[in-house]
């Protein structure tokens, strides 16, 4: 259980480190370009924000396992 709830950390912060990551970058392009239109500053906040969705969705999950072993080993 204790590599489950590892992963999940694991999957959580790296992907926050995937959106501080692509952020960056996107900010980087954007004071390159000059003036942008909102349509491309939303995509591009979208498309970093994934990592982080993915992220929490796998933490998410690994909670859920947790939860259930926990509940099956008292029911023991």
């Amino acid at each position: 259980m204790k590599l489950i709830n590892s992963i999940g950390l694991l999957a959580l912060v790296w992907g926050v480190l995937g959106q501080l990551i692509g952020l960056v970058t996107a900010f980087d392009r954007l004071e390159m370009l000059g003036e942008v239109s909102i349509e491309v500053l939303a995509r591009g906040l979208k498309i970093s924000a994934l990592p982080t969705i993915f992220g929490f969705f796998t933490f998410s999950i690994s909670r859920a396992i947790t939860i259930i072993f926990l509940w099956i080993q008292k029911e023991h």
